[in-house]
């Protein structure tokens, strides 16, 4: 059986040692017999969340952009790794945003 690795940078600097560990990871996994998916979130489009809440009501974002995608493969994924330098005693602002938008899996749960 093959799993589903789906992977996050999220680093505004490209190859950085967040991405770099992340890319260790994943190399490892590739040899378990893991389909991997690497996304480099910073080189994506995906706008902020607005806080319409229209995802409550459609079970989907209204924003039409990149997270289209990501909000497919995230459901289609056995593994999701997320990979986030520390910013702030925080994740940098463009995880940031992917959590945000990632909402609409909250408001299943809870509607």
């Amino acid at each position: 059986m093959t799993v589903d690795v789906l992977a996050f940078a999220t680093s505004p600097r490209r190859h950085g040692n967040s991405e770099t560990l992340l890319d260790a990871v994943l190399n490892a996994m590739k040899g378990e017999r893991a389909a991997v998916e690497k996304i480099v979130v910073p080189e994506t489009d995906i706008k902020p969340c607005r806080g319409c809440n229209a995802c409550a009501k459609l079970n989907r974002c209204i924003q039409r952009d990149f997270m289209d995608y990501i909000h497919d493969r995230i459901i289609e994924a056995d593994c999701i790794i997320l990979a986030s330098p520390i910013y702030c005693m925080g994740l940098t602002a463009q995880a940031k945003v992917l959590v945000d938008r990632s909402q609409v899996f909250c408001t299943r749960k809870y509607t």
